[in-house]
């Protein structure tokens, strides 16, 4: 598939989140389902959330508060991480336009058909694995939000019917805890019922997989970019090193014209980071900030958990391993992603300065003036005015709080989660 193709494919699928506007590559009847469908999507996140909200008065102690925060906050980032997709097409759209911009200023680095294929073989590399991430991260969202579901329905079929409990009190369990304008007394009610929690919650996971999709291909993209531009200026290819064994003109203006190629690939790099820290700024910081309140109550519920055989207690342990899994395995993969970018950022500056820009002056023999010379100043002020601009670390900042990175990853969250979840369980066992 062709790269621009393949950007084209994620313009065309984020289009139907716009819905508001008319799609003119549909249909009326498809666009009227187009916009029927995100209707409902909202609506019922919206509904789920609200009913999950009104239901955290019910709760009775810390343990039980954990229990019902979890699933609100889960569900609101969901909601919100749709809204601010939303909110931020227009950008998310000049994104797009940039990865196909840094595209076509790669593609004029290769002045060969050697140099060509192997750029192809990259891109395409990059391109399977983001379709297989799509693949994987919507399977593990949707999958997990299904069997959550279906725990408590391995339970009360248990307790009915492999246990035998026939008691008419007994309460019928559902996924997730919530208020509703009635009593679910019947069969009926508790089917429909779940099937609104069922389709809420995959509503949520769809809208929270879609934001994450979106904002691990702009980071991998970014990573992906930034790692060609220094194998690019580091490579000792025949464009860099004729400097060393010709003393003409030629060569140098072939030199200048490669380095300016680089430079304003790394212009546009640093843009397309300017505006995906516009796009991924406040998500970034919910997701930081959920996560952290995550960690602490499911470590509060498992250090309170009475551990036995009972089907409740292997419920319970496999819904909050699954659930703080999600949670920071979604936390763990931006925190990578930020990382790598960090890293591979410092090291365009020493990228830079390896790629043979003082063999202009070393090895030229004649006078040092005219057009050599304005050449060679060229290159030295570009050269000078990238190290400044490429030492300034690149960071991904969650609001003004976090600093997205695997060391706040381990330190400021992991660790910050667990040791409050400590303090919480000691403060549930002094009430």
């Amino acid at each position: 598939m062709d790269f621009e193709k393949f950007v084209d494919n994620i313009f065309n699928a984020i289009t139907h989140i716009k819905f508001w506007k008319k799609n003119v590559s549909l249909t009326f009847t498809k666009n009227v389902i187009n916009i029927f469908l995100n209707i409902v999507l909202l609506t019922l996140s919206s509904l789920l959330v609200i009913s999950e909200t009104i239901d955290i008065h019910n709760s009775y102690d810390l343990t039980s508060f954990a229990g019902h925060l979890n699933p609100v906050l889960f569900h609101s980032i969901g909601l919100f991480k749709w809204i601010f997709i939303i909110m931020k097409m227009n950008d998310i759209e000049d994104i797009l336009l940039k990865m196909k911009r840094c595209h076509s200023i790669c593609l004029a680095y290769h002045e060969n058909e050697k140099e060509r294929y192997q750029y192809d073989l990259r891109i395409i590399n990059f391109q399977q694995k983001m379709i297989k991430f799509t693949q994987i991260w919507f399977f593990i969202c949707l999958s997990g939000v299904i069997q959550w579901c279906m725990n408590p329905v391995v339970y009360d079929y248990y307790n009915i019917y492999i246990l035998g409990i026939v008691n008419r009190n007994y309460t019928r369990n559902l996924p997730y805890p919530g208020v509703y304008p009635w009593i679910i007394d019947s069969n009926y009610k508790y089917i429909m019922t779940f099937a609104f929690q069922l389709t809420s919650a995959i509503s949520t996971s769809i809208e929270m997989a879609t934001s994450d999709i979106l904002n691990v291909i702009f980071l991998y993209n970014i990573s992906f970019n930034i790692q060609l531009l220094n194998d690019t200026l580091i490579k000792e290819k025949d464009v860099l090193l004729s400097l060393r064994f010709s003393n003409s003109d030629l060569a140098i203006k072939k030199f200048r014209k490669k380095l300016r190629n680089c430079l304003i690939h790394h212009q546009e790099i640093l843009e397309f980071v300017d505006k995906l820290k516009n796009v991924s700024s406040y998500p970034i910081f919910l997701l930081c900030l959920d996560s952290t309140v995550a960690l602490c109550l499911i470590s509060l519920e498992v250090s309170t958990i009475e551990i036995n055989s009972s089907i409740e207690c292997i419920m319970k342990l496999m819904s909050m391993a699954e659930y703080w899994s999600g949670v920071t395995v979604e936390l763990f993969l931006f925190s990578f992603l930020a990382t790598k970018i960090e890293e591979l950022g410092l090291k365009t500056a020493d990228a830079i300065y390896s790629c043979n820009w003082e063999q202009s002056m070393v090895n030229h023999k004649g006078k040092f003036s005219g057009q050599h010379r304005q050449i060679t100043v060229e290159i030295n002020q570009m050269i000078n005015f990238s190290l400044m601009r490429a030492q300034k670390p690149i960071l991904f900042n969650g609001g003004l709080f976090y600093i997205l990175s695997l060391q706040t990853f381990k330190a400021q969250l992991t660790g910050f989660a667990l040791s409050n979840a400590v303090v919480l369980r000691q403060l549930s066992g002094e009430t």
